[in-house]
């Protein structure tokens, strides 16, 4: 394979990459609202709230008690939830990336909806909604991270290289990915 059909190979896998991942700057956040005896609450009203720019998004429980929220821009959030005779419930920050779907089950208590439960200190959400390996790499993480002096572009920072640190990518003869990269087995 001539140098020119590398070149021209790699300047279209670059221009088809941000099709090829779908990358978005959305996610979501999806839940079950339920009471005290686990019983779907329907009718409850959902919101979030970004804490970075105040914009809101509302959704309401439905037959099954459950709830969506699309849409949401990359950030954090506070989650939270009213309806009658039950006490108001709030969650957060939550942090949502890129392509998310977090998923937030809430859990409401019999009371007066101006009484106020806050939910502190808990673990970070786990993906049960999909299958899917993905990663986020913040703009400092790539700048201050140390690069190979080796291989294509002599130390110079380069797309493939980027992707050689993320879950499920690696080069199948052990050298530069330009030649031989794998994502996720493929």
């Amino acid at each position: 394979m001539s140098s020119r059909s590398k070149w021209i190979g790699l300047v279209t896998l670059l221009c088809t990459a941000e099709a090829a991942f779908g990358q978005s700057s959305t996610g979501s956040i999806t839940g079950l609202v339920v009471d005290a005896s686990g019983a779907v609450v329907t009718g409850a009203k959902v919101t979030a709230k970004n804490l970075n720019t105040g914009e809101i998004s509302e959704s309401v429980s439905s037959g099954t008690g459950n709830y969506v929220l699309v849409g949401l821009r990359v950030g954090s959030y506070e989650i939270s939830s009213n309806v009658a005779g039950f006490k108001g419930w709030s969650r957060g920050p939550v942090a949502l990336s890129s392509n998310d779907n977090v998923r937030i089950d809430i859990g409401l208590s019999v009371g007066a909806t101006s009484d106020q439960i806050r939910v502190t200190g808990e673990a970070p959400p786990i993906k049960t909604e999909s299958t899917e390996v993905s990663t986020t790499m913040e703009n400092k993480l790539v700048n201050d991270l140390p690069i190979a002096v080796a291989g294509i572009g002599g130390g110079m920072r380069n797309a493939f290289q980027i992707m050689m640190m993320m879950p499920q990518v690696k080069s199948g003869n052990g050298e530069g990915a330009w030649d031989d990269l794998q994502v996720g087995g493929g």
